[in-house]
């Protein structure tokens, strides 16, 4: 057996106590935010994070609602703006991306756009050489 007797007297350190509770609920804060996705049962569709909380073990993260969370606890990297923001929930529906996230679009006349033809360079260690 790989298995090797303890030797010493045993470890008295004793666990720590559940985090404070008040009105039957606990007092914890988020420490990471791990998933998101979207709940689509509900009208209209809300956005759901995986938390993970402070003092509590990882097996205890669990799935809450974006907006309860950011109402409720001061997000260091997550602050809202009531204004413009580069973030978005929505769908892309303009931008360079928004051909792959949504297929090709149509111009005014119900043509079909084609993307451009990507530029192809040379890197410059080659160019000393004759390839084809």
């Amino acid at each position: 057996s790989f298995l090797k007797l303890h030797k010493g007297p045993l470890p008295t350190t004793p666990t720590g106590l559940p985090p404070l509770a008040l009105d039957n609920k606990l007092i914890i804060e988020p420490l990471a935010i791990m998933d998101t996705k979207i709940n689509s049962s509900t009208s209209p569709p809300t956005k759901l994070v995986l938390v993970q909380w402070k003092e509590l073990a990882p097996k205890d993260t669990t799935w809450e609602p974006w907006t309860d969370l950011i109402s409720d606890y001061h997000l260091e990297d997550k602050v809202s703006f009531a204004a413009v923001s580069i973030d978005s929930n929505g769908p892309i529906s303009s931008g360079p991306n928004s051909d792959v996230l949504n297929g090709p679009s149509n111009d005014n006349r119900g043509n079909m756009r084609e993307r451009p033809s990507r530029k192809h360079n040379m890197p410059n260690y080659l160019r000393d050489y004759i390839t084809k």
